[in-house]
C-alpha cells in the first residue's frame, strides 16, 4: 500500500534511490549489480511512494516556495518521488500506468523537472535555504541535492543543483573557522548541537567531501538519514575556490555579517 511504503521508506528513500541509479541492471553506474528480485522489490516501492507523494498540480511553479511540514521533509517528500518517477518511466511495466492524479509518469517527470529548475534559481536569488545552517536538519537536505545533481536525467537540471551546491558550501566556507560555523541560522536548538561545534551535520558533511577524517565511526548521524552513504558516493566535488575558502580561513579570524533565514 502507498501508506505504508511512506511510513517505512521516507527517511531512507535518498538512500534506495541512490542505489538503484548505482547498480540498476539497464542504467546504473555499476549495472547488474542488483539482484532482479530485489530490483522489482524498488520499482513497487517506488511506485507506492510516488504515489503517495507526488502529483502534477503539486509540482506547480506557483507552488516553488511552499513548504509542506518542514524545508527537509518537502525535499524528501519530492525529491525522491521525483527520481523515483523517472527511473518507473523508462520501464514497459510503470511508464503507461496512471498515478492518482491521473497522469503518468513520464508527465510528472516532466512537471518536476521544471518545478526543481525553478526551485534551484529561486533559492540562489533570494538567501539559499530556509533552514539556513541547521546543524540537524542540513544532513537531510543537502543529499536530496546531491541526487539531484547526480541522477536527474534533464541535464540543465543537474547543472543548477551542482551550481547551487557549489554556493550553498562556499556560504559555509565563508562562514566557518576550523569547520566551526558561525553566522546567522535557524532551525538550531539548545542544547548538544547548539553547543558543540563537532556535532554540526554541515561540518560532518564537509569532512566526507573532503576526504578529511574518517566517517564511519558513528559521528554521523543515525543511520536512517542515509547522508554518509550519498556524499561518499556522489560525483560531486566542491570547486577548488571552495576549498580555498576553507583552508584560508582556518589560519586565521575575520568579520562576517549574514542575515538570516531566506525568504520567509
Amino acid at each position: 500500500m502507498p501508506e505504508r511504503a511512506d511510513a517505512r521508506a521516507k527517511w531512507q528513500m535518498r538512500l534506495w534511490v541512490r542505489l538503484y541509479y548505482l547498480f540498476n541492471h539497464h542504467n546504473g553506474r555499476f549495472a547488474g549489480r542488483l539482484e532482479p528480485a530485489t530490483e522489482r522489490l524498488l520499482h513497487e516501492l517506488f511506485w507506492n511512494y510516488a504515489w503517495s507523494k507526488s502529483t502534477v498540480e503539486r509540482a506547480n511553479l506557483r507552488y516553488v516556495w511552499f513548504i509542506q511540514g518542514s524545508e527537509n521533509h518537502d525535499l524528501m517528500d519530492l525529491s525522491n518521488a521525483f527520481l523515483a518517477l523517472q527511473a518507473l518511466a523508462q520501464l514497459p511495466d510503470y511508464r503507461d500506468r496512471r498515478l492518482r492524479d491521473g497522469n503518468t509518469p513520464a508527465a510528472h517527470v516532466r512537471a518536476w523537472t521544471q518545478y526543481y529548475r525553478a526551485w534551484a534559481d529561486e533559492r540562489v536569488a533570494r538567501g539559499l535555504l530556509v533552514e539556513c545552517a541547521s546543524s540537524i536538519y542540513g544532513k537531510y537536505s543537502i543529499p536530496e541535492l546531491i541526487n539531484l545533481a547526480d541522477y536527474s536525467a534533464d541535464a540543465v537540471l543537474r547543472r543548477k543543483m551542482t551550481m547551487l551546491l557549489d554556493i550553498l558550501w562556499a556560504d559555509w566556507a565563508v562562514e566557518q573557522l576550523d569547520g566551526v560555523r558561525g553566522g546567522g541560522k535557524s532551525r538550531v536548538y539548545q542544547g548538544k548541537y547548539a553547543r558543540f561545534g563537532n556535532r554540526d551535520s554541515y561540518r560532518q558533511m564537509a569532512a566526507v567531501l573532503r576526504g578529511a577524517g574518517p566517517w564511519t565511526n558513528g559521528r554521523h548521524g543515525h543511520t536512517n538519514s542515509g547522508f554518509v552513504y550519498c556524499l561518499a558516493t556522489t560525483d560531486y566535488r566542491l570547486p577548488d575556490m571552495v576549498r580555498q575558502l576553507i583552508n584560508r580561513q582556518q589560519r586565521g579570524s575575520y568579520v562576517y555579517v549574514s542575515r538570516r533565514p531566506a525568504k520567509m
